[in-house]
């Protein structure tokens, strides 16, 4: 049996969940018969998550079937009575329905029979995303500026921390879930145990990016983190279960092997009676598959040598490519700063296709939006979900026309034909493989120190203590990229230049392979300081310093004198990706040839691992390259099939050969035996 270990001075107490390489979380109807009896019988999870009301003998006995019970309750004393006090819209509850919150939490103490360290209760839940309170009240407020909406949101957070104090105090575990990414470090800086990044949804963002802010936000926070998988498909305005196996499928895998401590399902059906002639796979059966597999496949330690450092108040969303204006911050629809772009820039290479992900419209318009993609969403924000009519808020279709009527024809087309769904589910790729973090400005040296290259984005300040920190980063042996706008002139100790504050026009450069390519830009003219170890990497048309290499310490720091990595065309130019994939494969163990997929890599003492997903419709072929494989990883096996693999090593290079059938997942490790 393993413990969740409370994080010293924020939690106490402890819950026992099994030995596995990631467990699993189910929200469940406690009188749902059918679907408990599947769970227990096939052992396909660990725990079971609840709605408030569930009496205490129900609670004692999803607990007698060997399940720790999650309660999914608002903690923000506002949002738990906007959700289940007074629920706009909805009939108001009986006098005998009317529960209090510490009511609630004493009932799940009962069900854990009187031990409180048993209980974990889901306190933030989804609230900046669902409209439930939090977007409602941050509306009202209406904060003009990042920082306001920052200091707002995490003010919101604090509260519902103190009114969940005397529950913690108590040792009952408080977890948080958030819709999107940017939530993910002001959650985990609350001092959750377990912080969930739900995913999934047509309108939130893509997987790769949310796990590379909860990856990051766990290690700087200290604690755990999961994936949350929402059924919810608003192109449909429905659920997606029973046609939905193969894209959750290859989300179940990409987040065993980055890492996850959990994943959580929203909601599930067991397995219907198959026809012999349906090829489409369930959610269902998509668990039923991938729960076997997690026991007897350990995921190993994730490669993630890569950080990127972002504002604390940058509230980013993956930009959408429907939308028709760059905004932060997603129930404040704030307007970029300054080099906000930057940030589109950098996820985008690193997980190209992401902005596709939120897709309220893979059937082209409807003749009638009605109902719309979700209630609360990036896309649309009903009456119910806002505090005055100006709130209200429905994205336009990218384009005027398209397949169906209505979101409701598009369900009934979807269930009568049994349509695999994936075609219409994007999922991103991968550049260099999913080895990245996001962290903030508040992460301390220890945390910087784990990492081989930093990467700031977005309108970071590097001054006083932040400026410290990465100094001392750098001067241990780590390489720092940046871009002007984030490296100023009084930066000449980091950079190795003297930088002419002034705006030229650039419209070629030459790079390290001596071919000139056409692209507009702008940058600051500079000199090598002669005192540095500096030398110029990229050329401007002109002769000019375009990007530079600097020896400081122990480490290095590749400076792009066009502000913000931007050329006119991309908010990441040509000449910064070039550099990036310079500095990538100094410290990207695993690529991978062919056309774009996803993947991620692990390690242990004797396996090397990589989890690949072929997100397209078509049969992939590629191969996979590993860097000085140790000699002692003799044995190959694609771990789903357990096949045995023949590969190749040919000047310190070992290449495999794969081919991965449309919207399937393919598993291959290397290890010193059979076992």
């Amino acid at each position: 049996m393993r413990y969740w270990i409370a994080i010293a001075g924020l939690m106490a107490g402890a819950v026992v969940l099994p030995a596995v390489g990631a467990d699993i979380m189910v929200c469940v109807n406690p009188e749902d018969t059918e679907l408990l009896d599947w769970l227990d019988k096939g052992d396909l999870c660990e725990l079971v998550e609840v709605h408030p009301g569930v009496p205490v003998g129900q609670l004692r006995a999803l607990r007698e079937r060997g399940w720790s019970v999650v309660l999914q309750m608002m903690g923000h004393p506002e949002s738990f009575d906007r959700r289940f006090i007074h629920r706009p819209g909805r009939p108001a509850p009986m006098p005998d329905q009317i529960f209090t919150q510490e009511d609630e939490v004493n009932r799940h103490i009962a069900g854990a029979n009187g031990d409180a360290t048993q209980v974990i209760w889901e306190f933030i839940m989804e609230e900046d995303s669902a409209g439930v309170a939090f977007p409602y009240r941050l509306l009202i407020e209406d904060p003009q500026t990042h920082a306001e909406a920052y200091a707002l949101f995490e003010k919101r957070l604090n509260e519902a921390l103190d009114a969940a104090r005397s529950s913690q105090e108590k040792g009952v575990q408080l977890w948080g879930r958030a819709g999107y990414a940017s939530s993910m470090h002001a959650f985990a800086k609350t001092g959750v145990q377990m912080n969930l990044i739900e995913r999934t949804n047509d309108d939130i963002e893509d997987l790769s990016t949310g796990i590379a802010f909860a990856r990051g936000a766990a290690r700087q926070f200290g604690c755990k983190w999961g994936v949350d998988y929402s059924q919810w498909w608003g192109a449909i305005s429905g659920l997606d279960i029973d046609f939905g196996g193969a894209y959750f499928r290859r989300n179940f895998y990409m987040s065993f092997f980055s890492g996850a401590d959990l994943l959580a399902i929203e909601a599930i059906r067991p397995p219907q009676h198959r026809k012999a002639d349906r090829l489409m796979l369930s959610l269902g059966e998509a668990l039923e598959e991938f729960s076997a597999f997690r026991k007897r496949v350990t995921a190993g330690e994730p490669d993630r040598p890569v950080a990127i450092m972002l504002p604390r108040d940058h509230g980013w969303i993956t930009p959408a490519y429907w939308r028709t204006q760059n905004e932060a911050w997603n129930y404040a629809r704030i307007g970029y700063r300054p080099g906000d772009r930057s940030m589109d820039g950098l996820f985008a290479a690193f997980f190209p296709g992401s902005t596709f992900a939120m897709q309220p419209w893979p059937f082209g318009a409807y003749a009638i939006d009605d109902p719309p993609a979700s209630p609360f969403a990036l896309s649309s924000v009903e009456r119910l979900y806002v505090a005055k009519d100006d709130h209200v808020y429905r994205a336009p279709p990218p384009v005027p026309f398209g397949r169906f009527q209505d979101r409701k024809q598009a369900k009934r087309v979807m269930n009568a034909e049994e349509m695999e769904t994936s075609p219409f589910r994007p999922m991103a790729d991968s550049r260099w493989g999913d080895i990245i973090d996001v962290l903030t400005d508040e992460a301390c040296t220890e945390i910087l120190d784990q990492y081989e290259v930093l990467i700031p984005g977005g309108p970071l300040n590097v001054a006083g203590p932040l400026q410290t920190r990465i100094e001392a980063f750098v001067r241990r042996g780590g390489t720092l990229v940046w871009a002007a706008g984030m490296a100023r002139p009084e930066h000449g100790a980091l950079t190795g230049v003297t930088m002419q504050p002034e705006f030229r026009v650039g419209r070629a450069w030459t790079g390290p392979r001596k071919d000139t390519e056409h692209e507009p830009y702008l940058y600051f003219p500079a000199v090598i300081n002669a005192r540095d170890q500096a030398e110029v990497v990229t050329r401007t048309h002109n002769h000019a310093p375009l990007i530079v290499r600097n020896t400081v310490g122990e480490g290095t720091v590749y400076t792009c004198l066009s502000p913000w990595y931007a050329s006119e065309r991309a908010p990441l130019s040509d000449f910064a990706l070039s550099m990036l994939d310079t500095v990538m494969a100094s410290v990207q163990p695993i690529t991978v040839e062919g056309i774009p997929v996803q993947w991620c890599s692990t390690r242990s003492d004797n396996t090397r691992t990589v989890a690949i997903a072929n997100h397209s419709g078509e049969t992939w072929q590629g191969t996979v390259c590993i860097k000085d494989l140790s000699p002692d990883l003799r044995v190959c096996r694609e771990m789903r099939s357990q096949k045995s693999q023949v590969f190749a090593v040919k000047n310190g290079i070992t290449r495999l050969d794969l081919s991965i059938p449309a919207y399937d997942v393919a598993v291959v490790r290397w290890s010193i035996d059979e076992n």
